[in-house]
């Protein structure tokens, strides 16, 4: 985007006659749209008495602006027409529901991608949840943990700061429940070595059942 140059051209006069002319020109800088944020639910594994929370882990603004969220709600694939708050109560879902969570971020003057989450409504007594989510540097990398109350097919993703897709550790993996341990050799999907920072650790449960939940970490990765 080319940049808006702006000049202001100024004449003094006294009543009687006119001074020379002073001028001056600012440039006005192109805006930069915000990041995709990094979006949950919470619960991780809601049933039909849990209130839907959705929150913003983390979202950039070059710029520096504000930004601010807006939210929109799908039930079962299908947009839900003025649902917009951050909060869904739990008289609007039912066991073996998927609500899923798209956040769209603004800095004011323009719309950035959107970040999104979802969560399956699992039944009374139905536990699957992904807790205790920590990442140790190692010599190559990091090595990732987690722990699953309960069996079940696992995604492992490391994404950036911004929330983009850096690595897919794993995808739908069978895992049993209790500590897991994943090794991420510190490179991004097309195999460079990948920059010294944060990272976030995005992990995705789901059982046979329907019951899907999700937890997120952070990873520091030195070079």
């Amino acid at each position: 985007m080319a940049h808006d140059c702006r000049r202001c051209v100024v004449t003094p006069s006294d009543g009687v006659s006119n001074g020379p002319a002073g001028e001056g020109t600012v440039t006005v800088q192109p805006n930069t749209p915000p990041s995709a944020p990094a979006v949950v639910i919470t619960p991780a594994a809601p049933t039909s008495d849990d209130c839907l929370r959705v929150s913003v882990l983390s979202c950039i603004d070059a710029d520096g602006d504000p930004v601010s969220y807006s939210c929109q709600w799908y039930k079962n694939g299908v947009l839900q027409i003025g649902l917009t708050w951050r909060t869904i109560g739990a008289t609007r879902t039912r066991d073996g529901q998927t609500w899923r969570c798209v956040v769209t971020p603004n800095d004011g003057r323009a719309d950035g991608p959107t970040g999104e989450a979802s969560v399956t409504i699992g039944a009374k007594g139905t536990v699957l949840a992904v807790s205790s989510v920590a990442a140790m540097p190692a010599a190559a990398g990091a090595e990732l943990t987690f722990t699953l109350s309960a069996d079940a097919s696992v995604t492992c993703e490391v994404l950036n700061i911004a929330g983009r897709a850096v690595r897919t550790i794993v995808a739908d993996r069978q895992t049993a429940s209790g500590l897991t341990t994943l090794a991420w050799d510190g490179r991004n999907a097309a195999g460079l070595a990948s920059p010294a920072g944060t990272y976030l650790v995005r992990i995705t449960a789901s059982s046979t059942s329907g019951v899907r939940c999700q937890a997120v970490g952070t990873v520091q990765l030195a070079r």
